[in-house]
């Protein structure tokens, strides 16, 4: 079978809320969190058809209500 033809899943990554002594450049979390929330939104509309699934993990504890509620809308 072709490689083209296999499902796959996303693995999203994030830190929303980084400690203060991360040394990020965008340390504002709700900065962060429109970030990943347009990164999420281009993934759910992607135009592939092999996507089955995306996993979104955020190391930092920060409520993702509003990335489940975008999940869940679209």
């Amino acid at each position: 079978m072709p490689c083209e033809k296999y499902p796959f899943a996303i693995l999203m990554t994030a830190c929303i809320a980084p400690k203060a002594t991360t040394r990020v450049q965008r340390k504002d979390p709700l900065l962060r969190l429109k970030d990943y929330q347009t990164a999420l939104h281009f993934w759910l509309h992607y135009p592939d058809e092999r996507i089955r699934a995306i996993v979104f993990t955020d190391n930092s504890g920060y409520d993702l209500s509003s990335l489940k509620a975008l999940a869940e809308d679209n």
